[in-house]
């Protein structure tokens, strides 16, 4: 139990929940990892069992896929699931479609909110900086809605500015 695992002196960031020895779980390998410490189970079943839902699981590379080691993150499908690069996001069953450039460790960027979407896929960063760090020129970005403004839902389209937004 956690009570234990920290008095063996683990970390609640180091430890996952087990699945319960009596939980009908489905027994096919599609693994996933989910929370805040990337939790893996065989399956969406065994971290359904565990109390994850859906919103808060990735698809995993299964076991002996081979990818390939470049470093160039990647963010996949609803959940924005975070890869080293496609090679993985594809061994997950992502397509490059499902997939936006991310920001790679280390770059720094300002922390200022002036959300933007970039590309033909509309990839969306908190900021012009996340965006220029994942790889994005300024003309290939258009400024996007905040996410607590409050807008009409009328459909009107417009175009907006030199890139034609």
């Amino acid at each position: 139990n956690p009570s234990e695992a920290e008095a063996a002196g683990y970390a609640s960031k180091q430890c996952c929940r087990a699945v319960p020895e009596d939980a009908a779980v489905t027994m096919n390998y599609e693994p996933v990892t989910c929370g805040a410490n990337s939790c893996l189970y065989n399956n969406p079943s065994e971290a359904e069992a565990v109390g994850y839902t859906s919103d808060e699981c990735c698809n995993a590379v299964p076991d002996g896929v081979v990818v390939t080691t470049d470093y160039a993150p990647a963010t996949c499908g609803a959940n924005s699931c975070l890869y080293n690069n496609l090679s993985e996001a594809d061994a997950a069953g992502y397509t490059s479609d499902d997939c936006c450039n991310a920001v790679p460790d280390g770059v720094s960027v300002t922390t200022d909110y002036a959300p933007v979407t970039c590309g033909a896929k509309s990839c969306l960063y908190n900021n012009p900086s996340e965006a220029e760090a994942a790889g994005y020129a300024s003309k290939q970005c258009c400024r996007a809605v905040p996410e607590d403004a409050a807008v009409t839902m009328n459909y009107e389209p417009v175009t907006c500015g030199a890139n034609s937004c």
